[in-house]
């Protein structure tokens, strides 16, 4: 009897230990599988909708390609993580979808995927639920997948509330954002926001990254205040953002005038932008007349040596590229931009004495008179390159006139 209650004793125990050990490798596999990230569904996007109607949940569908360098980073930075993981493998039936292949093809003519990565949210009947277009960090996908699970934020939800004619400023800035993150039209929407605001109020985090979403024109009058007080939006979004947003709209001003080959205005809108801001306006013009060189070669290379000399002056690889376009040139205008090259040129090798920059100083040395001191750097240059660099060498001649 004795022993008989001692195999009962022990079976129970066992019994208690399978549970105990089950639910510990449960708990260490679905910590794994959360830690690996995203876990993406294999098989058809309506497979993936079928799954999400059964377990009342939406779809995620990354649209990607396999050659678009900021999928890529998402899939191994970012997909990758665990937080996104616990986020994603919770509340989606997660399907990645390259937008090239078979599938791709047919699905492009379905969604308004234009670029790469775009991120949809689906309905389990296939319907956009919220949209993002672009990569970004840990903070910005998961902000988005947080909208899109939100019944309120979702850009679906979003876009019908704005045309059913709700317009008050909250909403607004949510619709504005999600607009932004979805690349729709958010004109109208900035329009109705920034007409309830006074523009002294504008100077705050929150507005400022609202102007920069949605502001896309310098002749409106919000870009222009911003413009003209850029020094005091510094003290609420970091000085680097608020300047990138003025070039990338300076410039995207150019950029149509450019494309519709309207050449003449583009003089009159130079002006304007040189006036508009007269430090950032002047980067912008040079910078444009740098990539314009076929219609103006002159004009090209005097923005060259001005921007080297002012916005570059710090950067040895782009001096380096700037001084061999000069240098090399055989349009006239450049022998009374040799003096510019040079300058750029020892600022190269000042900040990188490699043997390429040494190379470049001997050589524009030598063409502004400096024949002897090129030898110089000549010597240099042939020092610290390879035995193979050495056959690329321009300045040899220096050291050896006859060959």
């Amino acid at each position: 009897m004795t022993i008989i209650m001692n195999y009962h004793q022990i079976f129970k125990k066992l019994q208690i230990m399978k549970i105990y050990f089950s639910a510990i490798l449960f708990l260490i596999v679905g910590t794994s599988l959360f830690a690996q990230g995203i876990q993406f569904e294999q098989g058809s996007l309506e497979q993936a909708l079928q799954k999400a109607k059964e377990k009342n949940r939406l779809v995620f569908m990354d649209c990607y390609t396999t050659w678009c360098g900021p999928c890529k980073h998402l899939s191994e930075k970012i997909f990758t993580r665990q937080k996104v993981g616990e986020f994603f493998n919770t509340n989606f039936v997660n399907i990645k979808v390259d937008m090239e292949s078979e599938e791709g093809k047919i699905l492009i003519k379905k969604y308004p995927v234009k670029a790469y990565p775009t991120l949809l949210y689906l309905e389990s009947n296939g319907e956009i639920r919220h949209i993002m277009v672009g990569a970004g960090d840990e903070k910005r996908i998961l902000d988005g997948a947080k909208c899109a699970v939100d019944p309120h934020k979702n850009w679906s939800a979003l876009q019908q509330k704005f045309t059913n004619g709700e317009r008050s400023k909250d909403f607004l800035k949510d619709y504005i954002i999600a607009a932004a993150q979805a690349r729709m039209p958010t004109r109208q929407a900035s329009y109705y926001y920034f007409s309830q605001k006074k523009q002294e109020d504008l100077i705050n985090e929150e507005d400022a990254q609202l102007i920069i979403f949605s502001v896309k024109s310098i002749s409106n009058p919000v870009f222009q205040y911003l413009a003209k007080n850029r020094r005091q939006f510094y003290e609420v979004v970091e000085k680097e953002r608020i300047d990138r947003y003025i070039e990338n709209t300076m410039s995207r001003e150019l950029e149509i005038l450019t494309r519709q080959k309207k050449f003449a205005e583009m003089e009159s809108k130079k002006n304007e932008l040189i006036e508009l801001d007269k430090e950032l306006g002047t980067k912008v013009v040079l910078l444009a007349e740098i990539q314009m060189s076929y219609l103006n070669k002159e004009q090209s290379y005097k923005a060259m040596a001005k921007y080297g000399l002012i916005y570059e002056f710090d950067n040895p690889e782009r001096l380096n590229e700037y001084v061999s376009a000069i240098t090399f040139s055989k349009h006239k205008c450049c022998a009374d931009l040799m003096e510019d090259a040079l300058v750029l040129a020892s600022r190269a090798v000042e900040l990188e004495g490699s043997y390429k920059n040494l190379d470049l100083l001997a050589i524009v040395l030598d063409k502004t008179g400096r024949s002897e001191e090129g030898k110089k750097y000549a010597k240099d240059a042939l020092a610290l390159a390879t035995q193979e660099q050495k056959k690329n060498l321009k300045s040899k001649y220096l050291l050896n006139p006859e060959n």
